[in-house]
């Protein structure tokens, strides 16, 4: 039977991963929970299908709290916002400018960002909380040359 263990277990976590990519806002906690019925049944089916052994809903319920418990340890679900000092009022980062860069790197990270779990309102405001970021830091183009000193806190 402990050899099916890992296997109920790696369908549980699945199933979550499907489910978080419809999260978007709330409590994950609760929106996991409340896909406790939907994941019993896609579970079983799949166990079904691969001929493993049948479990007690009992043990499947210790599974799916045990995946639960480990999905909300390790996902990111809210970020603060931007909390910024700064002596410079001005951003270059505006309109033209902003859409005149490619983002390539920034888009892909997002996507990563996405595609690992995190939250919709997590990965936009990363994305606003680094242009800004950007914004406040010297413009690559200027003619004049600038010192631009600062510090970047948090979970960088």
């Amino acid at each position: 039977m402990l050899n099916f263990q890992f296997d109920y277990q790696n369908a549980i976590k699945h199933q979550f991963s499907r489910h978080q990519k419809a999260f978007t806002t709330g409590s994950l906690s609760k929106f996991l929970q409340n896909s406790y019925s939907e994941t019993l049944k896609a579970v079983l089916a799949i166990a079904d299908l691969s001929d493993w052994p049948s479990i007690p809903e009992e043990m499947f319920k210790e599974y799916f709290e045990s995946i639960r418990k480990e999905v909300l340890a390790t996902t990111v679900t809210t970020i603060d916002d931007l909390n910024m000092l700064s002596k410079n009022k001005d951003t270059w980062l505006r309109g033209p400018r902003e859409a005149e860069i490619e983002w390539n790197y920034t888009a892909r990270y997002s996507k990563h960002l996405s595609n690992t779990g995190r939250a919709k309102t997590v990965v936009s405001e990363i994305d606003d909380s680094s242009k800004k970021i950007l914004g406040k830091l010297g413009d690559p183009r200027a003619e004049n040359s600038f010192l631009i000193k600062g510090l970047v806190e948090g979970d960088v």
